[in-house]
């Protein structure tokens, strides 16, 4: 893996001269019988020179979206399990409806002389079940 990166990482820096040599190689005839003028053939080194750069550039980029692609997927498959909700909301709306009934259950009472509480609803009971 380690070297896979090595040469993954070296790769692209390597094209520019393997062009340019092969050229040099193949072409370098050509300018020496004048059939290639000299600054077209220099004028192509520099545009291998250059395209070799762009990959680099791009090759880096590259890696640096695609580093980004494994801490995606592990806050996505967190986003994405399964919450309690939905349970939650059901214990919500009992306990909702059981204060209801209570309530309805103080107020239907008649009100007492003395004075126990400043709201009658204060008298409901606190209960604590299944815990």
């Amino acid at each position: 893996s380690e070297v896979y990166k090595m040469n993954s990482e070296f790769f692209f820096d390597w094209l520019a001269p393997l062009f340019v040599g092969l050229y040099i190689a193949f072409y370098s005839p050509l300018v020496l019988s004048e059939d290639l003028p000299l600054g077209t053939f220099l004028a192509t080194i520099s545009v291998f020179r250059e395209v070799s750069a762009n990959f680099v550039d791009g090759y880096r980029g590259l890696k640096k979206v695609v580093s980004c692609f494994e801490p995606l997927v592990d806050l996505t498959v967190f986003l994405n399990r399964q919450t309690d909700v939905p349970l939650l909301k059901r214990f919500v709306s009992q306990r909702v409806e059981e204060t209801k009934t209570r309530r309805r259950e103080i107020m239907t009472m008649p009100q007492m002389g003395t004075k126990e509480a400043d709201f009658r609803t204060d008298l409901i009971p606190i209960r604590l079940e299944n815990i």
